[in-house]
């Protein structure tokens, strides 16, 4: 991207692409919240929206007054991706909530957290999983960092047969093949493949 006093070095007469919007790598922020209180139910100072129970990338709803901050400041709509250093893309509101008191609760009631302005990735995990991504570039490096939360947190399903040892709905929600296309086609699975002929959400069931 060109600075405002910089020459373009294209050649008189050749088109000009137009600029790229800035990645999402570079719009990156980070803020230190101040949480006073402690507690299982004590407030966070926001509301914390989307999360992987709806298939979304966890964002900061609305900003308490009551909000204290050492630097920085997140505001409505900012989509959360790191809480003291753990990503959290792919966590649900609830787990991303008692994450965030656990951080509280360990490093003096200070919490540091990396977002991203609003509109600068998609928010929807679903169509997020889906694109291809260079190997080994920030986005396939989240992408996997997102996986690894969703098999922390869900429980895959699959159309194969129940194998000795496996518990259903321990280890995976056993399906007919006409259950799993029902779930495909109310968009309920956040990911979906055929592996060995029978077909598998490896990320489970969005609810």
């Amino acid at each position: 991207m060109l600075k405002s006093d910089q020459k373009s070095t294209t050649p008189s007469g050749s088109p000009q692409s137009p600029e790229s919007p800035p990645h999402w790598t570079q719009e990156v922020k980070v803020s230190t919240l101040l949480i006073i209180s402690s507690g299982e139910d004590s407030p966070i100072g926001f509301e914390v929206e989307g999360g992987s129970d709806y298939g979304e990338f966890a964002r900061v709803g609305a900003v308490s007054s009551e909000a204290v901050f050492g630097d920085g400041g997140v505001c409505q709509g900012e989509v959360i991706l790191e809480v003291q250093g753990q990503n959290v893309v792919g966590f649900t509101q609830k787990d991303l909530t008692t994450w965030i008191r656990l951080c509280a609760d360990k490093n003096d009631r200070k919490v540091e957290i990396r977002t991203l302005p609003p509109g600068s990735i998609s928010t929807d995990l679903r169509s997020y999983l889906s694109t291809r991504f260079r190997k080994g570039s920030p986005d396939h490096t989240l992408q996997n960092g997102i996986r690894d939360n969703l098999y922390q947190r869900t429980v895959p399903v699959t159309t194969r047969p129940q194998r000795e040892g496996e518990t259903n709905g321990v280890d995976y929600t056993f399906l007919s093949i006409d259950d799993f296309r029902d779930l495909e086609r109310e968009g309920k699975l956040l990911e979906s493949g055929i592996y060995e002929e029978k077909q598998q959400a490896s990320c489970g069931v969005c609810t």
